[in-house]
């Protein structure tokens, strides 16, 4: 169960850890451990931003709380706001524009996210608010430090 549990960990934080009973475990541990270890000790998305040749980036930090968002706030009245969740095996991602006194959303995408994967790009993205004809690129990336 330990070994499961700490499987699970590395999944949604990155650690790397297990632990095993001599003579139960310790024959499996070693291909285990080559399979979580091989996982990096911290995963983040990065997600940078183009607004009239003004760019900018935010680190997305992983969370449970599905109320919790990273945002920032952008030229030209964006702001952009992302969550990643791995428990949820998701990363979604919200741009906003304030044409006055409020903000209006413009566009939200889910994206699945492969705990397994070091390295996963959720594309290009253009976001277009017509009502002051404004453009805002971003591109989002999952990566790991080891």
């Amino acid at each position: 169960m330990e070994i499961i549990q700490s499987i699970k960990d590395v999944e949604s934080s990155g650690w790397c850890a297990a632990s095993w009973q001599p003579k139960v475990v310790a024959l499996a541990a070693p291909l285990i451990l080559s399979l979580v270890c091989g996982q990096a000790f911290a995963m983040k998305i990065t997600c940078t931003f183009d607004v009239n040749d003004f760019k900018q980036h935010i680190d997305i930090k992983s969370g449970t709380d599905i109320y919790s968002v990273n945002k920032i706030e952008l030229p030209g009245g964006f702001r952009f706001a992302g969550q990643y969740l791995p428990d949820m095996g998701k990363f979604k991602a919200y741009v906003y524009h304030t044409p006055i006194d409020r903000l209006v959303l413009l566009a939200s995408q889910d994206f699945k996210i492969s705990p397994q994967t070091c390295s996963q790009d959720f594309g290009q993205h253009r976001v277009y608010d017509a009502s002051d004809e404004r453009e805002l690129f971003f591109h989002c990336i999952k990566t790991c430090d080891r």
